[in-house]
């Protein structure tokens, strides 16, 4: 058999940008999908490194495959060339260098389904002539030049394995079975000569997992005991001698964990008693990123939930997944490393795919600072060595011991503090993924012991707060500054500078009581001291006396934040018969100019151009429905035909007149 000349062809479908919806729960990050269909799922998920890999299903909708890419930044969906009236795929794996297989079933011809990957396109490949009704439902590529598949062949009632050599099936018959009704669900090789697959068989109330070996040439069966009726579905080995194969117990309601390796002289399968779960949960899927780490994920039943296990330190343990919706399952993982993963299911209740993602953050150096001070004196803290297992850009926080402080921008390591009371304060730092901010944190940082003492200053600030950080929406709440005295002061100044030490006063006020409130125009003055990107920005209150004496308090410091671009951008519909609704978050802007174009460089292009009066009106969402014409006239860069693909993205000025813009975006006109 050869491969197709004509690969699949397909397109990009929908950017999105990763987007969470729960707590912290472990590492593990829920992953809003792409829109694909108003029915869809997906069966398995595979990477050839970090930044390259694909999930594959069952788009229900449109009776295909469903494919959905990994870019590095987010998950796109690929619309598929046609194969036949009906088909769905099942499995997926690729190789290191990237070329890789899907399967599935045809289920207009009854046959399997054979994807080639090569040279960054999907081909289809002739199936091989098995019987009048069969299906694949899992692959694993050895090399770049061979790989195996395995399924059921419905017709006779046994499995069907599959060798992929150069790029071409060839059928291979396993030694005589005497069980009935036998499928193949998984397979593993650790190399070319040595391999597993997997599967079960029997009726639907009684069944038997099955095992077959191959080793240098020859295949062998082998059946484990387990219960009087049990499936498997899954296997993976970290090498030779020591694997894993997963499942269901239908006696005892439970998944299965059987373990491969040497006991006792002799290279057998034994069952492990499996972390308790709920009265009936199951085991669809499992990898190992080494011999000492591996996940195994699948479905509650009870709780109608997925299953995450973790497998370290030579046990399972049970992990608390983040919340999909009322009723969602797990069927494949996969690690490119300890610390960087996903998972793929099906959320029933939504009726679309499941996306989880998994990452890692070390902790942070400890923080580097005085050990000895003062009260109400500032003392800055910096730390650092913090690393996302993605790549991804990082955000700190710090404790001082008596509170902790808000998370800093992306790429501010240290800040400064004071304390209003003596004592010994230890003081830590944690970090926090910036794409992924409520769900994905390190552990806190190994302490440093601050010992503050006492001193005596008559004037101490209030507010705002030392370390507040000041956005260009405090032009529409205007902060009050405010300070306690100890004795009678006749005036006051209110000092501003780029430096702690006040080397140099760039700004001053004058008040009588213990508090004042900046004009607009002043306020924005202060917001800018430290230029357009933002900045530190510190201050302190001089008090005069009756007889001429001065008191000067301990500075505050705060943070002018830099400009940022709206947020959540969104087309509510991308259909040519629906006028679409406009929505962000505003992040503090007000004005905006949006840029629609008919292909990434913009070579036909139109604008919108909003301006909004108060950012924080309507809880700072812009919300605000296209007309006919503008919608006309964007849909006609690309002559307005359903299936083009539209690009667009959004420049930003806030109140202070400081400029950003979002990334580019794309949406696919439909009918």
């Amino acid at each position: 058999m050869s491969c197709d000349s004509s690969p699949l062809p397909f397109f990009l479908s929908f950017f999105f940008f990763l987007t969470w919806t729960s707590p912290v729960f472990s590492q593990w990050f829920v992953v809003n999908p792409p829109q694909v269909s108003q029915d869809w799922n997906l069966w398995s998920v595979s990477f050839a490194g970090l930044l390259n890999g694909w999930a594959v299903g069952e788009d229900t909708s449109h009776k295909r495959g469903a494919f959905l890419a990994y870019t590095g930044a987010s998950w796109i969906g690929i619309t598929p060339g046609s194969l036949s009236a009906s088909w769905s795929l099942i499995g997926v794996d690729l190789a290191p260098s990237g070329s890789g297989w899907a399967v599935g079933y045809d289920h207009t011809n009854r046959s399997g389904i054979l994807l080639h990957y090569l040279n960054g396109q999907w081909g289809a490949v002739d199936s091989p002539p098995v019987s009048s009704d069969w299906e694949l439902a899992d692959v694993q590529v050895v090399s770049s030049t061979e790989g195996w598949a395995v399924g059921a062949d419905v017709t006779n009632g046994k499995g069907v394995l599959i060798h992929l050599i150069n790029g071409t099936p060839v059928v291979v018959n396993l030694p005589a079975y005497s069980g009935s009704n036998w499928y193949l669900s998984g397979v593993f090789f650790t190399s070319s000569t040595d391999g597993w697959v997997t599967g079960s068989a029997g009726s639907s109330s009684t069944n038997k997992g099955v095992l077959f070996h191959y080793l240098d040439g020859a295949w062998t069966f082998v059946q484990p005991t387990v219960s009087s009726s049990w499936l498997l579905n899954d296997l993976f080995f970290t090498s030779p001698s020591e694997g894993w194969a997963i499942g269901y117990d239908q006696v005892n309601k439970r998944g299965i964990l059987l373990q491969y390796g040497n006991s006792s002289g002799f290279f057998k399968w034994e069952s492990v008693t499996p972390p308790n779960i709920s009265n009936n949960w199951y085991l669809m899927g499992i990898h190992f990123s080494s011999s000492s780490e591996g996940w195994a994920v699948g479905y509650d039943q009870v709780n109608k939930r997925g299953v995450l296990l973790h497998y370290s330190n030579g046990q399972w343990i049970s992990i608390a997944p983040p919340p999909v919706s009322p009723d969602w399952e797990l069927r494949s993982v996969h690690f490119t490393s300890s610390g960087w993963g996903w998972a793929v299911g099906w959320d029933h209740s939504n009726r679309r795919g499941v996306i989880l993602g998994y990452e890692t953050i070390t902790a942070p150096d400890r923080p580097d600072g005085p050990e000895n001070g003062d009260t109400n004196t500032s003392y800055t803290y910096a730390t650092g060595g913090s690393v996302s297992s993605t790549g991804d850009p990082l955000q700190v926080r710090f404790d001082w011991g008596d509170k902790i402080s808000g998370w800093l921008p992306v790429g501010v390591t240290s800040t400064s503090y004071s304390w209003g009371a003596p004592g010994t304060y230890v003081v830590k730092a944690q970090a926090r993924c910036y794409r992924h901010p409520t769900e994905v944190f390190s552990n806190w940082s190994e302490g440093v012991s601050v010992n503050i003492s006492g001193l005596y200053y008559p004037i101490a600030l209030a507010s705002p707060k030392e370390g507040t950080v000041l956005d260009a929406c405090s032009l529409y709440r205007l902060p009050t500054f405010e300070w306690t005295a100890d004795g009678s002061f006749k005036s006051y100044e209110v000092q501003f500078s780029l430096d702690s030490n006040f080397s140099k006063i760039v700004k001053k006020f004058k008040a009588t009581g213990t508090s004042v409130f900046f004009s607009s125009t002043n306020w924005k003055g202060l917001l800018l001291l430290p230029g357009k990107s933002g900045g530190t920005v510190h201050w302190r209150v001089v008090g005069t006396r009756a007889d001429k004496t001065n008191a000067i308090s301990l500075p505050f410091s705060m943070l002018a934040s830099p400009p940022a671009p709206a947020q959540s951008p969104n087309l509510s519909s991308t259909s040519r018969s629906a006028l679409s609704e406009l929505t962000w978050e505003n992040a503090c802007n007000v004005k905006f100019k949006v840029w629609f174009g008919s292909d990434p460089s913009f070579t036909k292009k139109t604008t919108l151009t909003v301006n909004v009066k108060h950012p924080l009106d309507n809880g700072g969402v812009f919300l605000a429905p296209l007309t006919s014409r503008q919608w006309k006239t964007i849909r006609k860069l690309v002559g307005d035909k359903s299936g083009e693909t539209l690009y667009w993205y959004i420049e930003c000025w806030d109140g202070l007149g400081r400029y950003s813009k979002t990334g580019a975006m794309n949406f696919k006109l439909t009918d």
